[in-house]
Order: structure tokens, then C-alpha cells, then sequence
């Protein structure tokens, strides 16, 4: 039975915005702990984190997504296949560790994130449970149970806080990330457990698990890319300021982004339902169903926003003691790029389904490079402001060209996803 748009996003949202509760206590818990200069190294620790686990990924969660819904290889199957790929990851990484230490990590780079040995290790952790994560999350979108990893995420959020709260004495930016990775490993274990347990709708012939991995991994790394070039067009605002100002300017732009960010909970509480619905090529309704979301996730964001951007000042003041107020201004700045980009978290879900991964990477190095090219120029002049509204104009961009895309393959006019109504909110 197909999840319906509202009965599943509705779940998925709820468990998002929990979820984003926990993680705005985590936020504000480490960055008063560590104050703006500890919360720089955090937030770029954490992006290098991200960064590897994407580019490691393969693709082998996307593409499980068409493969499992048209009966071409079992669950079982896929999961086995994607661990023996982490498997495969972790050494190589271990390998790629092992010469870093040998070699030597360069001065500026280890200035940046605090580098030693015990956080070279925990870095390492990291990045193979969040592949492993990231694996099978769309695995459970693909065989119907879309509700499956949003909750994980709740998980995993709820974890990671119960051990900062743990610490009665406050933290040191070890603890913080080992939290953080205890917290990804227990998540991944639950899901292993639900993967493991979910029985396939279809019996197909077993196949060899490597070369079911190697199946996964072309059809999937083109639509990796498209993961990877959003996690830089997100993140590499926070790396350019970085380089060219110091870990408080990083610390505190980064609360700036987070905060943002946030927002597209609510877009992404939909994408895991349109893409099973988007992978119905016979549906001849999934169009509908995608558009009425889009408008969905544009008109709620849009509320968040404006909530947000009169309550920032005086929250910001209230929750940080002042010390991150700076963070205000580039909030303002980047807020009409994560209100328009919500349309883009859901299409990239859309375009998932259909088995049309090459779409999400097209658009996200069209505003991977927009955004660098309006950053390269803003960053060193305007500071955290110009990256702020670097991000903005490369969020309206990528999504107006998704927005472009889906319109055409559809014969839905753009405007269309603009007309908000009140059916569009009716539990169907």
C-alpha cells in the first residue's frame, strides 16, 4: 500500500520537528559550551565528516530506490551488498589515514579543525557510520517503510543529547564529536535491525553480493555526485570563510546556517514519500502528487521563515548570551534562499524516484558553481554577510532550474507550484 502524502509526511514531519527541537538544544549546548572559536572547529570537523562520508557513498542507497520497487534484487540482498561496501570503504580509508599520519596532515589544515591523533580517529569513525547511515536510509524508502529513517534520525538525535547532557561539568570538543559518533553507530544498528526484518514484497534470484554492490554503485555514483556537489554548495560558504577569516568568523557563521537549515525539515519530511510515489512509473497521478508537494514545503517554509527571522534577534541574544549576535544579520541574508530551495528538497526526492539521478547532479553543480562563483567575489569583501547572500542566490538558481526540469518532464507550468490552496493541506 502506497504511504500517503500527508498520513507519512505528516509522521515524518512530526519526527523531524522533535528532532530539530533536540538538535537546537544539542546546537546551543555546544556552542555556548565551546564558545564561537570551538564551535568553528565543531562545525568544520563535522563537515569534513559529511563531506567523505558523500564521497565514499557510491550511490548504493539512491539506486536501491528503483532497483528494489521494480523487483530486481531482494532487501536482504542490497543490505548485505551496501555493508560489504562499507566494509570495503573503512579500509581504504584506513589505508588513506595511515599515510596521512605517516606524511603528515599540513599545518594550516590541522590549525582549522584542532587536528590531533584521537580526533584523526574519531573522524575516521564518523565518516564510516555516516556512510553505513546514509546506505540505509534510502533502502527503507525503497522498500515502502518511509518513515523508517526520519525516526532513526530522531534516534540518534535524542542520543547524541542524553550524552552531552551526561556531562555535568561541561564538554571538551572530544566528547562533543565522540557523542555525536556513539550516537550515528546506535542509530545504524536500529536500522540494521528494521532492515533485517523487513521482509521483500518480490522474490528474486540471489545474486553474488559484490556484484550486486558493483550494480548498485553504477547505477548509483552519477546520482552520488549530485549528493556530493549539494554537500559543497551548502558547506563551502563555511570553508571559504574559514580560509579567509578566523574559527570565531567560522563559529559563528555556522550558527547563522544551522539555524536556516533547519527549516528544510519541514521540505524533507516529504521528499522519502515523493520519491516511492515517483518510482510508480504506472501512477499516473505521482506528477500531481509531487507538484502538491512542492507547494506544500513552500508555503510552510515560508511561514518558519518569517517566524524565524522576527524572533532571531532576541532569541540569538537570549539562548547564546550574546556572544553569537553577529549571527543574526547573515540569517536575514540567507533566509529567502532556504524558503525557495524547500521546493528543491522535494524535487530531488521526485527525481530519485524516477530513476533520474543525473537531474539532482546537474542542478546541484549548477549551483555549486554559482555559488562559488558569487562567493569567491563576496566572501573576502563582505565577510560572513557576502556568504550569506552567496548562498541565497545560488539556492534560488539551483532551484528554479529543478523547478525548470520537472515542468517539462510533467507539462506543469512553474507558476502552478506557486498556487497555494487549502486542498493542497487535506489528508489524502
Amino acid at each position: 500500500m502506497a504511504p500517503r502524502l500527508l498520513a507519512s509526511g505528516g509522521q515524518i514531519l512530526a519526527s523531524r520537528v522533535f528532532q530539530a527541537g533536540l538538535n537546537a538544544v544539542t546546537g546551543w549546548m555546544i556552542a555556548r559550551t565551546l564558545g564561537p572559536a570551538g564551535q568553528g572547529h565543531y562545525s568544520l570537523i563535522i563537515t569534513s565528516i559529511m563531506f567523505f562520508a558523500a564521497l565514499f557513498n557510491g550511490g548504493l542507497g539512491l539506486s536501491a530506490v528503483p532497483i528494489l520497487r521494480q523487483g530486481k534484487a531482494s532487501l536482504n540482498n542490497i543490505i548485505k551488498s551496501q555493508l560489504l561496501w562499507a566494509v570495503l570503504c573503512g579500509l581504504f580509508l584506513s589505508f588513506l589515514a595511515t599515510m596521512a599520519w605517516l606524511i603528515g596532515v599540513p599545518d594550516f589544515v590541522a590549525s582549522k579543525i584542532a587536528l590531533d591523533s584521537s580526533l584523526s580517529l574519531l573522524i575516521l569513525a564518523g565518516i564510516l557510520v555516516l556512510l553505513f547511515f546514509d546506505l540505509l536510509f534510502y533502502s527503507m524508502i525503497a522498500a515502502g517503510r518511509v518513515v523508517v529513517g526520519p525516526f532513526a534520525n530522531l534516534l540518534r538525535a535524542s542520543v547524541h543529547l542524553v550524552l552531552l547532557l551526561t556531562v555535568s561539568a561541561g564538554f571538551t570538543l572530544q566528547y562533543a564529536l565522540s557523542a555525536w559518533t556513539v550516537a550515528q553507530t546506535i542509530a545504524v544498528l536500529v536500522l540494521l535491525v528494521v532492515a533485517f526484518k523487513t521482509s521483500s514484497a518480490v522474490s528474486v534470484p540471489s545474486q553474488p553480493l559484490f556484484v550486486l554492490a558493483k550494480k548498485l554503485f553504477k547505477s548509483g555514483w552519477v546520482g552520488q555526485l549530485s549528493t556530493l556537489a549539494s554537500m559543497l554548495h551548502l558547506r563551502i560558504n563555511l570553508a571559504l570563510v574559514a580560509v579567509f577569516y578566523s574559527s570565531v568568523e567560522t563559529g559563528i557563521y555556522s550558527i547563522a546556517v544551522l539555524a536556516g537549515e533547519f527549516l528544510w525539515l519541514l521540505s524533507g519530511s516529504l521528499q522519502p514519500v515523493v520519491a516511492w510515489s515517483a518510482a510508480d512509473s504506472t501512477d499516473q497521478n505521482r506528477d500531481q502528487v509531487t507538484a502538491r508537494a512542492v507547494r506544500i514545503a513552500l508555503s510552510v517554509t515560508l511561514v518558519a521563515a518569517l517566524f524565524l527571522a522576527l524572533s532571531a534577534r532576541p532569541l540569538f541574544a537570549f539562548i547564546f548570551n550574546n556572544a553569537y549576535d553577529d549571527s543574526v544579520v547573515p540569517l536575514y541574508y540567507l533566509l529567502p534562499g532556504i524558503v525557495i530551495f524547500a521546493a528543491g528538497a522535494v524535487l530531488a526526492g521526485d527525481f530519485i524516484g524516477r530513476g533520474r539521478p543525473t537531474w539532482n547532479t546537474q542542478a546541484s553543480f549548477f549551483t555549486l558553481a554559482v555559488n562559488l562563483l558569487v562567493a569567491v567575489i563576496l566572501v573576502p569583501k563582505m565577510g560572513i554577510t557576502g556568504a550569506a547572500i552567496a548562498s541565497t542566490i545560488a539556492y534560488i538558481m539551483g532551484s528554479l532550474f529543478m523547478m525548470h526540469r520537472f515542468s517539462t518532464v510533467s507539462q506543469i507550468p512553474i507558476v502552478d507550484l506557486f498556487k497555494f490552496t487549502l486542498a493542497d493541506f487535506q489528508r489524502k
